[in-house]
């Protein structure tokens, strides 16, 4: 538009230099060809001030509400961004510290399980001496009860984490609605400016040299609710072609980052799913023991003598462990049996 006004400027100014040009001595003045050059310089200020009217109206009611317009959706897009990357901020730290609780947890559980285990082969093991299998039991509860501490600060730090998640994502909606307000404004002001535009090109009567009747069969068929849809159609294309670039991106995601029932489309944003984000309990699945439900047997202390032990069925595979493997049963394995 702003290009159009100068055209037009530019237009009338030489136009106005025809009009002018030739002084008394060179400029044909007697008969008919006289005339004929006189009428052609007037017709030429004439088209010269209706250019110049034409810029100036164009100027003033289609160029400043455009232009007035994209000022104020700059300033407010401004906002946007400054309090967007504020939210994107926190929610990043939100995220890191429900990560790093996780992390500790998972790596409390998987130390605890390491120790369980190792608990298992030695604790009718007489052949250690008894103080240094009851303090390797010791270990066991101690490493079981970092794990069930770790467990229970993840696990608290998600309710939290959850309505941080549905407020962030809320907040994304309503700025996402906010900029679709924005397209919508825009295209409403840009039709109407081009509108604006035809009228002033009627009734300047300058129909010999702008075609409006492309102009005038596009206005008819100007949808506010088509064109939106279309340039978000627009815009999630290329919003497609950015995530193929960042697909590396997602394999950084892991079991504790938040569940996201969105799809690509902005369709997809809806309330109710954004009411179904949330973090999710990992818990952790050990390869040998279910640390969530241990047995009292599990966590029983070690015996001074293998026969003092309370778990008999469990004596006896030991022993019967140790006998095919072809290692000398003691004196005590033969009467924890009998």
């Amino acid at each position: 538009m702003n290009l159009r006004v100068e055209a037009e400027n530019i237009y009338a100014q030489y136009l106005y230099r025809i009009s002018q040009r030739g002084g008394e001595e060179t400029v044909i003045q007697v008969g008919l060809l006289g005339r004929e050059v006189q009428c052609f310089k007037e017709d030429c200020q004439a088209k010269a001030r209706a250019a110049e009217e034409l810029a100036e109206n164009v100027a003033q009611d289609c160029v400043a509400g455009l232009q007035r317009l994209i000022d104020d959706q700059e300033r407010e897009f401004q906002k946007i961004l400054a309090e967007g990357k504020e939210h994107v901020q926190n929610i990043t730290e939100m995220n890191a510290n429900v990560r790093k609780l996780a992390q500790r947890y998972y790596e409390a559980s998987e130390n605890a399980e390491k120790f369980l285990t190792h608990y298992q082969e030695l604790k009718l093991n007489t052949e250690i001496p008894y103080p240094k299998r009851k303090s390797l039991h010791e270990s066991v509860h101690s490493t079981i009860n970092i794990a069930r501490d770790g467990q229970r600060q993840y696990e608290n730090v998600l309710p939290e984490a959850n309505d941080y998640v549905k407020g962030f994502l809320q907040k994304t909606c309503m700025y996402r609605d906010h900029l679709i307000s924005f397209e919508e404004a825009r295209c409403e002001q840009i039709h109407s400016s081009i509108n604006q535009f035809v009228v002033f090109e009627k009734f300047a009567e300058m129909n010999n040299k702008y075609d409006v009747n492309n102009f005038s069969k596009l206005i008819d068929d100007f949808d506010l609710k088509k064109e939106v849809q279309t340039i978000q159609e627009g815009i999630e294309e290329q919003i497609k072609h950015v995530r193929v670039t960042q697909s590396e991106e997602r394999t950084n995601q892991t079991i504790f980052d938040p569940v996201i029932p969105f799809g690509a489309g902005s369709r997809d944003y809806r309330a109710d799913a954004v009411l179904d984000a949330r973090y999710e309990f990992a818990k952790y699945k050990g390869r040998r023991y279910d640390l969530h439900n241990l047995t009292e047997q599990l966590l029983a202390s070690p015996p001074n003598r293998i026969i003092q032990y309370t778990y008999k069925e469990e004596v006896i595979n030991y022993i019967l462990d140790k006998a095919f493997v072809e290692l000398p049963l003691k004196v005590e394995h033969v009467e924890a049996i009998e």
